[in-house]
């Protein structure tokens, strides 16, 4: 992402969420009361990707933006 956008000349790179239709869900999936309470403030995941948080390094990595596409048209590059 950074190499990126040094090509491009852009300082800004922004994560657009493009309504997914999934519903959202925590971030993560423990049960702790610390988290039940901070749910609404705790960053959510969606059921599809790029959104979707698996909880799982390889799936994730493999499905992440180092091993994905930086033209998915979920990153949006700006000068600023």
């Amino acid at each position: 992402m950074m190499n990126r956008a040094a090509k491009t000349g852009s300082e800004v790179v922004t994560s657009v969420l493009d309504g997914p239709t999934g519903a959202n869900r925590p971030l993560v999936s423990l049960t702790s009361g610390y988290l039940k309470r901070a749910q609404a403030v705790v960053p959510k995941t969606f059921e599809e990707r790029p959104w979707k948080n698996h909880e799982n390094y390889i799936a994730d990595i493999t499905m992440s933006i180092r091993c994905g596409s930086m033209k998915n048209g979920v990153l949006q590059f700006s000068a600023s």
